[in-house]
């Protein structure tokens, strides 16, 4: 998961969920990309939980590519977003994203196709659908496949600066 450690984005929790999974599938990593205010809450709590050795902070990186490129399955746990640029980088990195039913996610993640969106209200569903891509490799590569075969290219610098500067110059052109 890339991100600040914010409340909104409940670190917390993915850490909670995190350790039940790690109990089913010993194997797993928890790579966590970001700092912000909660990083030495959220610390304490891996450490209280003995997962030390599964999950890491990486701080803040420049280079949210290769972490991605790590990754097997992406995560976004947030409450609040607008569309995350995140899930858009999970994407355009060939990898699938789990994540919160935000406002609009629809627009990239196509449920089942691409990724997999859960209801952010219960905590439940996150640990079932990791759990589910975890001992189902054939979905897993069916969502990776998916992932890496998704357009982005609507949300490129390029694409999005013009279609703000059309914006405003209809908008000043309509006064």
């Amino acid at each position: 998961m890339i991100g600040a450690f914010e409340r909104r984005k409940r670190h917390k929790e993915l850490v909670d969920i995190f350790n039940d999974i790690s109990k089913a599938y010993p194997n797993t990593i928890l790579i966590l990309v970001g700092d912000g205010l909660l990083i030495s809450e959220i610390k304490n709590q891996v450490k209280k939980l003995k997962l030390e050795k599964k999950v890491i902070f990486t701080g803040f990186r420049n280079d949210p590519e290769k972490m991605i490129a790590l990754a097997d399955i992406c995560v976004l746990n947030s409450v609040r977003e607008g569309l995350p640029r995140v899930v858009m980088q999970y994407i355009a990195g060939g990898k699938p994203a789990i994540t919160t039913n935000l406002p609009g996610i629809e627009e990239i993640i196509k449920d089942g196709m691409n990724g997999e969106v859960f209801d952010m209200h219960d905590p439940k569903v996150l640990y079932n659908k990791l759990s589910d891509l975890l001992s189902n490799n054939e979905k897993l590569i069916k969502l990776t496949n998916g992932a890496k075969e998704t357009d982005v290219s609507n949300w490129s610098i390029e694409s999005m600066g013009k279609k703000i500067e059309d914006l405003y110059s209809s908008a000043l052109l309509s006064k």
